[in-house]
């Protein structure tokens, strides 16, 4: 698809609410050699915790906060994670290391999470405005946004928003 050739990502973020037991999923990802790191509810290094991992990886590209009970884990892996036993999963594409860091730590407060989805509606409501002002002068414009423009539109507004945000939300199914 020429949209996702356009949204290269560098990292693919799935954040995961899952019912499992922490111990037993750490356990599994040792056994794979998968990196990760814990971070517990009064963790204040979280920003050195996501740093060091970010340093450590060469060509990993998929990203997971895993929620728990008891504490979260972030994992970085080549090869993506089975889905089983989630009970709710968000997920991104990022295009740096930077803006990976930024939604990461954002997962921290519910401040920062209202923020985080609030951000991109910031970018579409002009860019909506502006074509509403034009579909009125320029009839076919209006026309051709009726018929078929609305699915152009929304590719459209997820790339821009990829390229001035850093992200936007993954809208298809993971493998």
């Amino acid at each position: 698809m020429l949209f996702r050739k356009l949204i290269s990502p560098r990292y693919h973020l799935r954040i995961w609410k899952l019912k499992f037991e922490k111990e037993k999923i750490k356990g599994g990802l040792r056994l794979r050699s998968i990196k990760f790191i814990e971070f517990h509810d009064n963790s204040y290094d979280a920003e050195l915790k996501i740093d060091s991992l970010l340093a450590s990886v060469v060509n990993e590209k998929y990203v997971y906060l895993m929620k728990f009970d008891s504490g979260d884990l972030l994992v970085i892996s080549e090869k993506p994670l089975t889905k089983e036993g989630i009970l709710k999963q968000d997920a991104y594409l990022v295009r740096d290391e930077a803006t990976l860091k930024k939604l990461l730590l954002s997962q921290r407060s519910k401040k920062s999470r209202i923020l985080v989805e609030f951000q991109p509606f910031i970018v579409w409501f002009p860019v909506a405005v502006i074509l509403m002002y034009l579909s009125k002068r320029i009839s076919i414009l209006g026309f051709l946004l009726a018929f078929g423009g609305y699915f152009v539109i929304k590719e459209l507004l997820r790339i821009l928003e990829y390229y001035i945000l850093g992200y936007c939300r993954d809208r298809e199914k993971e493998n």
